[in-house]
């Protein structure tokens, strides 16, 4: 059936408007936070792609990640902590396998 496709894209692009959320609001504020998860989640392309049963939705998602990991890995002071080093890496593994032409 086609919703067992398109299934985890939906999941993924949910779970990237919520992410957004998160990452506004501890970069920049409560309102910031709230902004960028209302605009990612009206902007056109990405309703489209998140819909889609392809492997965008993942890779916006583990991008996203990846990304707020290592900022809040660099942004704390002092020695930097073996376990959020292994996450960041982990979440830079799941993004790049995402896709599927990187097992070539």
């Amino acid at each position: 059936p086609l919703w067992v496709v398109r299934l985890p894209a939906v999941l993924f692009s949910t779970a990237t408007i919520a992410l957004m959320f998160v990452v506004g609001r501890s970069m920049f504020g409560a309102w910031a936070g709230v902004a960028a998860a209302w605009l990612y989640a009206l902007a056109s392309g990405y309703v489209m792609m998140g819909t889609v049963g392809r492997y965008f939705s993942q890779l916006q998602f583990f991008a996203l990640l990846t990304t707020f990991l290592a900022w809040r890995l660099i942004r704390e002071p002092g020695p930097l902590k073996p376990a959020r080093v292994w996450a960041a890496a982990g979440s830079f593994v799941v993004m790049f396998f995402t896709w599927e032409a990187s097992a070539l």
